[in-house]
């Protein structure tokens, strides 16, 4: 799978690349197109970390299918409701219908909401902010950020390998080129102006929240 790439030993990117968009939202040119993120966290129990838009179903459904190798999935982790991180909530509950869908109570608001027609509800693993969810040798831990930049967000931090996942606070613009997480080429660099481009459009308006939210975040050990 192109795009499914090693985080640490157990954690995995399985996002999609689309390098078709020419604009993001309709108004943001996008040069070197985007990118969709979501993760694997393979476990006692198996946990993957927001979807990908929906033009990128197929691809993204074949790389879930190619990291569980056949395994059940324990839980999805919803952090954000826009459409680029939710709109395969329904693919992978109709694949997995066992699958507990991680939220806080605003994030089950915005699927009704979006999916009216699809009953989601005794599938709710609903939490709250700090909340802990173990999947065995990883445990997750919720952090809200509200506004950051629509009311329910939330990041998600593992604590074994001091990961987080951050929603859209720290997004940028491009699909990836190579592997983020083992190639040694200064990726703050490459991005560096997509980023600043991204938070500038995206989130700055939000920057009171963004802040308060990286106060909570300051009290963790991310790598």
């Amino acid at each position: 799978m192109e795009t499914v790439q090693p985080v640490s030993n157990s954690i995995q990117f399985i996002g999609c690349n689309d390098r078709r968009l020419e604009r993001f939202e309709n108004l943001f040119p996008l040069p070197n197109g985007m990118s969709y993120n979501s993760f694997f966290i393979d476990d006692t129990k198996t946990a993957i970390l927001d979807t990908v838009d929906s033009s990128v179903t197929l691809q993204y459904l074949e790389n879930v299918k190619y990291v569980l190798k056949g395994r059940d999935l324990d839980y999805l982790i919803i952090n954000h409701m826009e459409p680029d991180h939710c709109a395969n909530i329904v693919e992978l509950a109709k694949l997995y219908p066992n699958m507990k869908v991680v939220g806080n109570a605003t994030t089950f608001e915005f699927f009704e909401h979006f999916y009216p027609n699809f009953d989601l509800k005794p599938n709710y693993y609903l939490v709250k902010n700090k909340d802990e969810l173990s999947l065995g040798q990883h445990t997750l831990q919720f952090v809200f950020a509200p506004m950051v930049h629509w009311p329910e967000v939330m990041f998600t931090y593992e604590q074994s390998e001091k990961i987080l996942f951050s929603a859209d606070a720290f997004g940028t613009f491009g699909a990836m080129n190579g592997n983020l997480f083992t190639d040694e080429m200064d990726y703050g660099e490459y991005y560096g102006d997509a980023c600043r481009r991204y938070y500038a459009n995206i989130v700055g308006k939000y920057g009171k929240q963004t802040t308060r939210a990286m106060k909570q975040v300051a009290k963790l050990d991310v790598a």
